[in-house]
This record gives structure tokens, C-alpha cells and sequence, in this order.
């Protein structure tokens, strides 16, 4: 018996081992299968440090990244795979081809991976305790473990364009009026109690999200030496600096001038995209270690639209075939010029232009008056050579500026005049004036400009002698870097421009949260134009939170989803508070830093409270009259109706300074 038994007990271990075995294989091989990118917990962390307003909603899941059959990737998955796993770099596009970009899905907690779910429809998850209710607003942020930035660093890099548009000819062959030339500043700052902006020992690098190749575009470089006297290889500006390289060094900011873009992306060179994307990384000149990086919109349009008025037979019964051909047409008739017989022609040569640096021919006007002084006499002239139809074009619109405008600058597609500003009804006449008053002979076009401190308190006006692109702030941040470009001021009604900020502070608007820089060592005292500071450590009463706050509150605009300031609730979770601060940072709850009482009664406690809980943003009655930042004093019923033009020249601007600050030196010809 004792034989017989003896080879059964040889073989049980195998037969346990062997289904064993069989597991073990299977999980190698699983585990050998390539990672899906957002089954990785630490994607979807990320997602939720990027856009924290989406925490307990339905977008907090998987399913942003993948498809129901996990672990395959949606569109919105496979853009942020194929894009270094960057959310902000992604942000712009439209992965799903819904027609809504993916930021503008995000903020309407909407699927950017999903053709189905678009802005408008209801959200199908119920927010947790740290969301919102149904009826406040839908916020942009809330109070996190880690300061905004980009990845809560020691170093920060804000970028920006120094105009809210560059403009550029389409065609180059006959009459040319600017070339492509954009210039983009940054600055580098060094985070904590007292931030410091660095120069030393940094290398920025730029380039742009699919935009590599300009000279396969257009034609510029078939006729910058006719029209500029260089030789220019391509893709290479007036400046020498292509579509990618380093800034430089400029003092307190690093710039790059001269970049030859366009607004045609690689692949899509027939469609018209005037808000390209830049891309900066700052690294450590030594190491090459990445200290920070952002996404900003570097400006650009063809959309100089000449055709309303001069296309063919419009004028004088001139047909020639190409709009910019009948206008010089035209000159030779009224003028006794040739210029059909010398194109390319620069306009510039003869009228001089500050914006590129030529003092074209003094007997002349300068572009910009006989540009405007033109238009403005043909649509009162009332003679039959066209004015009626200059007249019925709008161009004398007074009553709407925008349509007036948009008739030559870019434009009703491009509709450069896309800031706050506009939000709140102004029209390019409330700061520029008629077009008599822009082509006035005492007038210095790009230098001559609208100032802030025209209709807001002086506190808010420019450094003297420095036009608001020129002009430094709190901290020595220029005014550009927290309030967005000319024409563009934040919040934008154009998704692309509040990218940026929204990275920053997790909503768009004025830059306002002192942890952008400060990180959480945020110090006592005004803040910004001697404003009572957003984000102070003692704790203030309701009613102050209320009256003195107006900065942080997100603009209503359609493109940006935070619209009270609700979007700066401290979170409610313990992690908020510490336990370990000295007798006089003593941390007060967390329930404790948010009055929901309607009667708004202050903080029961007079001690000081974590900057990391931010009670500054208790949460304010959202309605739709949420207080404007105190920037915009203006009536927005008086305000359009004001024309404020500036005919003196500003004390220390110097023209040609300005002229190469804008656009190139004219020591780069060579004619």
C-alpha cells in the first residue's frame, strides 16, 4: 500500500504548481503589454492639478483619456500621449472634431475625447461636497495642496506677445506694407516670500505647436531682397532668428524679435489660424535642467482686408484682377505715380512708417495719415468716384467702430479687438478716436498711443514716458505679463489667449493669485497698485472680502467658465491646515474659512490662517453682477462714446526706439 501511494504524493506539488505557473506566465505577459497612458494614476492627478475644477465631476475619471473599452485611448488620450503627456499643450486643440477646442470642453466639463459630449449639454456626474451646487457658477479652481504653476516648482516663466496683433501681407509680390515679424518677451521668476526675476544662468528656447516652416507659406522670401535689400535664407526673418532658437537676455526680461511666423499651421496651409501657439522652456544654462515651461498665443493676420472697397470696378471702374494691384492702379491715376510698373513696392520707402523703422520721404505724410486722412475724407467727400461705397462699407460707421475698423486691420474673421475691453463695450473709437482724429498731422503713429491712466486712476496708468507694453508693475513684472497684450487684455474672448493664465492660476483673468509667484509664503501687505492684497494671511471680515477683492473675480466672459469668485473656496479637506504652525500662524479649521451665513459675518477667530487657505476667497454671492476689477472705472454706458487721442509725444519715447522695439532695425538694409 505504502508503494502505491508514495507516487501520488510525488506529484500533488506539481499539480498545485502548475495552474500557478500558468497565472504567473499570464501576468508577465500582461505586464509586458505597453502601459495605456491614463491608466497611470499619477495622469489623472495631473489632469486634476491642471484643471482642478473638474474634482468629484464627471470628467474626474478614466474616461477623459480612454474610451469605454479601457485601455484604449480616445482622441483626447492620444493627443496628450503624443504631446509629451503636457495638458496645456493640448489645450488649443480639438481632439475629438466636435468643433469645441479641448480647454473650452474642459471648462463646460464636457469630454474633450468624446464627438458626443459638446458644451451646452447637462453634466451627467452630481459634484462632491468640493464642487459646485447646480446653481452657482461653474469654477475654475479651487484650493490646492500645491501652489499654481507649472508643476509647483522653484522657478516660474510667464511669456507674451508685445502686441495683441501682428499683422502681415498675404502677398508680397505688389504692394507691401508689413512684413512677418512677431516678438515675444518673457520673464523668469525665482518663487518664495520675496520672488525674484532671473536672467542669469537661464537659456530660454521657443518654437510653436505645429508651425515649423513659413517659406513654403508664403512668398516673402521670393522678394525680401527687392523689397528689403537682404538675402534671407528660409524661414529666416529680417532679424536673422527663425521659428525656433533662444531668447535673449534684455535686462529684467529675456525677447526674441523678428520671428518669421505666419498664421498658417504645417499641414493646414490654406486655413487661417491667427492665434499660434508658443511654447517656452527655461533651462538651467549649466545643466540644461528644465526649470519651467508655458504656452502663450503669438498673434498674427493676413487679414488686412482691402477688398470691400477696392476690388474690381469698385473704384474708378479700375480692374486689374488683385485687389493690392487696382490700389496702386488707383495711386498712379490720382498721384501720377508708377508703381505698377515697380513692384513689389514698399509703401514705406515713400511714406514713412515708425512701426518698421523708415523715415520714407519727408515731403510725404506718414503711412498711417495718409492711410487714414484718405479714408476718412472719401466717405464725406460725396462726389460719385466710389465714396458711396467707402460710406456704405461702414467706414464712417462712427456708431460702431469695430465694423469701421475691420474694413483694412484684421478684421470681422480674425477680430483682433478681443479683450476685456470689449467685453465691457468699448470699440476701437472709446481709445483711438475717428479716423480724422488717428490721421492727425500732429500725431506720431506707434508712439502717440492710448494711455491706461487716460480713463483709469493714476495708480493704474503707465510708467512715465513708457507706453503700456514698455511699462513694469508690482514685483517688476511687466503689465503685459498679468494683464495679457494690447487688444487682448485678460480675460479673452478668445479661448487660446487665457491659456496661459489659466495654467497659472486655474482660471482666466488678470493674474491675481499671489501663489503664482509667492508660492504659499505669500507676504502681508497691498498687492498689486496698492490694492488690498488677494491673498492676505490675517483673516478679514466678509464684508472686506467682498468690497476689496473685485481682482479675483473670473470675468464673465463666454471663454472663461469662472465668473465669481466661488472658484477660490478653500478646500474643505484637513490637508488644508496645518497642524503644526508657531502661536502666530496659528491655522484656523478648515470649516471655519468659509462664512456661508447670509448675513457674510466675519470669521469667528482673529487668528491668522495658512496663506495655502487663501480665506481672502470666501465665497461671494455670485450674481450676474459681479463687481469689475477696479481697472475698468469707466461707465460701461459712457465709456464708448469717449475719443481719447494721444497727440503729444510721451517724454522719453524715442521714435526710432519704439520703431525697432516694434518691429526691425533699419540698419539691416543694405540698399
Amino acid at each position: 500500500m505504502q508503494k502505491k501511494t508514495s507516487p501520488r504524493r510525488k506529484i500533488r506539488p506539481w499539480l498545485f504548481l502548475a495552474p500557478l505557473l500558468l497565472v504567473i506566465s499570464g501576468l508577465l505577459v500582461w505586464g509586458s503589454r505597453e502601459t495605456p497612458v491614463a491608466a497611470k494614476s499619477n495622469y489623472l492627478t495631473a489632469f486634476r492639478n491642471a484643471y482642478p475644477a473638474i474634482a468629484g465631476t464627471q470628467l474626474d475619471s478614466c474616461s477623459v483619456c480612454h474610451t469605454d473599452s479601457i485601455p484604449t485611448l480616445n482622441p483626447y488620450g492620444a493627443d496628450y500621449r503624443n504631446h509629451g503627456h503636457s495638458f496645456p499643450a493640448i489645450a488649443a486643440l480639438d481632439s475629438d472634431g466636435d468643433g469645441f477646442d479641448n480647454l473650452t470642453e474642459i471648462n463646460a466639463l464636457t469630454f474633450p475625447g468624446n464627438a458626443a459630449s459638446q458644451p451646452g449639454a447637462q453634466a451627467t456626474a452630481t459634484p462632491t461636497s468640493s464642487a459646485p451646487t447646480p446653481n452657482s457658477p461653474t469654477p475654475t479652481a479651487t484650493a490646492t495642496t500645491t501652489a499654481p504653476g507649472n508643476s509647483g516648482g522653484e522657478y516660474e516663466i510667464i511669456g507674451w506677445n508685445d502686441l495683441g496683433m501682428h499683422c502681415m501681407n498675404e502677398s508680397f509680390a505688389n504692394a507691401v506694407v508689413l512684413p512677418p515679424f512677431n516678438t515675444l518677451w518673457a520673464q523668469v521668476i525665482r518663487k518664495g516670500s520675496q520672488p525674484e526675476i532671473v536672467t542669469d544662468g537661464v537659456v530660454i528656447e521657443y518654437s510653436f505647436q505645429n508651425n515649423t516652416t513659413s517659406a513654403d507659406k508664403v512668398n516673402f522670401w521670393t522678394y525680401a531682397k527687392q523689397l528689403f535689400g537682404v538675402d534671407l535664407p528660409p524661414n529666416v526673418g529680417l532679424t536673422g532668428v527663425g521659428l525656433s532658437g533662444n531668447l535673449h537676455a534684455a535686462g529684467d526680461h529675456f525677447v526674441v524679435e523678428g520671428v518669421p511666423l505666419t498664421p498658417y499651421e504645417d499641414g493646414k496651409p490654406h486655413i487661417p489660424q491667427p492665434y499660434q501657439l508658443a511654447d517656452l522652456v527655461a533651462r538651467d544654462a549649466a545643466t540644461g535642467e528644465v526649470l519651467a515651461s508655458t504656452t502663450f498665443v503669438a498673434p498674427v493676420s493676413t487679414e488686412m482686408n482691402c477688398d470691400d472697397c477696392h476690388g474690381d470696378g469698385k473704384m474708378e471702374d479700375i480692374a486689374t484682377g488683385n485687389v493690392e494691384t487696382n490700389i496702386l492702379a488707383l495711386h498712379d491715376k490720382e498721384e501720377g505715380t508708377n508703381l505698377m510698373g515697380q513692384r513689389p513696392v514698399l509703401c514705406a520707402n515713400c511714406h514713412g512708417s515708425n512701426a518698421l523703422g523708415m523715415s520714407g520721404n519727408p515731403e510725404l505724410p506718414n503711412l498711417s495719415r495718409a492711410i487714414h486722412s484718405k479714408h476718412a475724407d472719401e466717405g464725406d467727400d460725396g462726389d460719385d468716384d466710389g465714396a458711396a461705397d467707402v460710406e456704405a462699407a461702414g467706414m464712417n460707421a462712427s456708431a460702431d467702430a469695430a465694423p469701421t475698423c475691420y474694413q483694412c486691420h484684421p478684421g470681422p474673421e480674425t477680430a483682433c479687438l478681443r479683450g476685456v475691453m470689449a467685453e465691457a463695450g468699448l470699440t476701437c473709437e472709446s481709445c483711438h478716436g475717428s479716423l480724422q482724429d488717428v490721421a492727425n498731422p500732429a500725431r506720431q503713429p506707434w508712439v502717440d498711443l492710448p494711455r491706461c491712466g487716460d480713463c483709469h486712476d493714476p495708480q493704474y496708468a503707465e510708467n512715465p514716458g513708457k507706453l503700456f507694453r514698455q511699462s513694469v508693475g508690482h514685483g517688476g513684472l511687466y503689465c503685459e505679463a498679468c494683464h495679457g497684450s494690447t487688444h487682448a487684455i485678460l480675460p479673452s474672448t478668445q479661448p487660446r489667449d487665457n491659456i496661459q493664465v489659466i495654467r497659472l492660476q486655474g482660471w482666466a483673468g488678470t493674474l491675481t493669485d499671489c501663489r503664482a509667484c509667492h508660492g504659499d509664503n505669500i507676504p502681508d501687505g497691498p498687492g498689486p497698485h496698492g490694492m488690498a492684497n488677494p491673498n492676505p494671511q490675517p483673516s478679514p471680515t466678509a464684508t472686506a472680502i467682498a468690497t476689496q477683492t473685485p481682482t479675483t473675480q473670473p470675468s464673465l466672459t463666454p471663454t472663461a467658465t469662472a465668473t465669481a469668485t466661488p472658484t477660490r473656496q478653500p478646500s474643505p479637506t484637513p490637508t488644508r491646515v496645518s497642524p503644526t504652525a508657531t502661536p502666530t500662524r496659528t491655522k484656523a479649521a478648515a470649516t471655519a474659512t468659509v462664512t456661508r451665513t447670509p448675513t457674510r459675518k466675519p470669521s469667528p477667530t482673529p487668528t491668522r490662517v495658512s496663506p495655502t487657505a487663501t480665506p481672502t476667497r470666501t465665497k461671494v454671492a455670485a450674481t450676474p453682477t459681479v463687481t469689475r476689477t477696479p481697472t475698468r472705472k469707466p461707465s460701461p454706458t459712457a465709456t464708448p462714446t469717449r475719443k481719447r487721442v494721444r497727440r503729444t509725444v510721451t517724454p522719453d519715447v524715442d521714435v526710432d526706439g519704439i520703431a525697432q522695439n516694434y518691429y526691425f532695425l533699419p540698419i539691416i538694409r543694405t540698399n
